[in-house]
Parts: C-alpha cells; sequence; structure tokens
C-alpha cells in the first residue's frame, strides 16, 4: 500500500502493482470487510487531516457505489 507519487513510481519499476489508501477501502467494500466508504473517508479527512480532492472523493464514492449524480 503506497500513497507517495515516488514510492508508486519505484513499486511500478519492480513491476509490482501499487495500491493506495482510497484502493483498500473499495477493496475492502468490495470484499464485505465495511459496508460503506464514506464514514471512513470522512473520518480520515476529518480527523487524521487525509487530504483528497473532491473530485478524487466523488470518483471514490462513486465507484463504491455510494454517490449517485
Amino acid at each position: 500500500m503506497l500513497d507517495e507519487r515516488e514510492a508508486r513510481q519505484v513499486a511500478q519499476n519492480l513491476g509490482l502493482q501499487a495500491i493506495g489508501t482510497l484502493g483498500i477501502l473499495l477493496l475492502a467494500k468490495n470484499r464485505k470487510i465495511i459496508t460503506q466508504v464514506q464514514p471512513l473517508l470522512d473520518a480520515m479527512i476529518n480527523t487524521a487531516q487525509y487530504w483528497v480532492s473532491r473530485s478524487l472523493y466523488e470518483q471514490v464514492l462513486r465507484q463504491a457505489g455510494e454517490l449517485i449524480d
């Protein structure tokens, strides 16, 4: 699990698949480990000061089936 751009590049150069925090949340929902992404993502943003752009936030929730246009 990697979120830093440089670490992701190193992983890709080594032929490894990198997955970030948001990808882990989506994977956990898909595997029914968690029921919702939004409460966890909101807590990361509000409590842990995790930064995510509004467009990425919406994209993740759309992929999780939790945001409908």
